[in-house]
């Protein structure tokens, strides 16, 4: 292996560990992330999953896939659930209440 700057060693490091944590948490959660698919899909059908571009880094565009919790062509500037809302099915509320 050629040599390499300390700096590139050690972000290749965290890179990793970086992977490593991630599919971790995925596995941990996979579970829970499956319950959460059949009960939203029992309430309310498909599709299970919402598409929305988001910006990132120097702001370029790219997509994130959430659980649909929201009806469709509602759109929200607020990330928190409030009770009785209207914009929300009736389990999406409950999904959102779980993600704060």
């Amino acid at each position: 292996m050629p040599d390499m700057p300390r700096h590139s060693l050690q972000l290749a490091c965290k890179r990793g560990l970086d992977i490593l944590l991630a599919l971790v948490g995925l596995l941990l959660t996979l579970p829970l992330q499956a319950v959460l698919l059949l009960w939203i899909w029992l309430a309310t059908g498909r599709p299970l999953f919402y598409k929305e571009t988001r910006l990132g880094l120097a702001g370029q565009p790219f997509e994130i896939y959430k659980l649909r919790t929201l009806k469709p062509g509602t759109s929200r500037q607020c990330s928190i659930a409030v009770d009785n809302d209207p914009s929300y099915y009736r389990t999406g509320a409950r999904v959102a209440a779980l993600s704060l």
